[in-house]
């Protein structure tokens, strides 16, 4: 099962970094790849969240995520559920941990290729890898300048 693990530090607190990066709707600004995000529905208690939302990247490609959030753990779990492809599954799991005076923001992506998929698992791991940097830079930079 190929895995994809990043982790960066960013200068505020845990709360507040997992309630901006779980703002759905806020995605196509916080994602480089994202050109709309819909919540189809959404269920709130004091300690968790549950969401069913639509993503649709810039190339036009569109598939239906859930996302559960734990507030008072710190944590979110995600899965792709429609279509699935180009993956057999896909899980996220986003852990925001104290760190210093601010958070350090792990992101664990397992899955695994459809074995129809034309792209070569390694080149998969390297573009994801580097996805996964280039966003976390780019959320770090968002929060630390509001």
């Amino acid at each position: 099962m190929p895995k994809i693990f990043n982790t960066i530090y960013i200068d505020e607190k845990p709360s507040k970094v997992l309630e901006i990066t779980n703002d759905i709707e806020n995605w196509p600004t916080l994602f480089e790849e994202y050109k709309k995000s819909i919540i189809i529905e959404r269920l709130d208690t004091e300690q968790l969240s549950k969401l069913e939302f639509v993503l649709e990247n810039n190339e036009g490609s569109s598939w239906k995520s859930y996302r559960f959030i734990d507030k008072n753990n710190l944590m979110c779990l995600s899965e792709r559920v429609d279509p699935v492809y180009p993956f057999l599954y896909m899980y996220i799991k986003w852990i925001y941990k104290p760190a210093k005076n601010g958070t350090e923001m792990t992101w664990i992506q397992d899955f695994e290729m459809d074995p129809e998929c034309p792209v070569p698992l390694e080149k998969g791991l390297d573009k994801m890898n580097s996805h996964t940097k280039i966003n976390q830079e780019r959320i770090k930079e968002y929060i630390e300048k509001k």
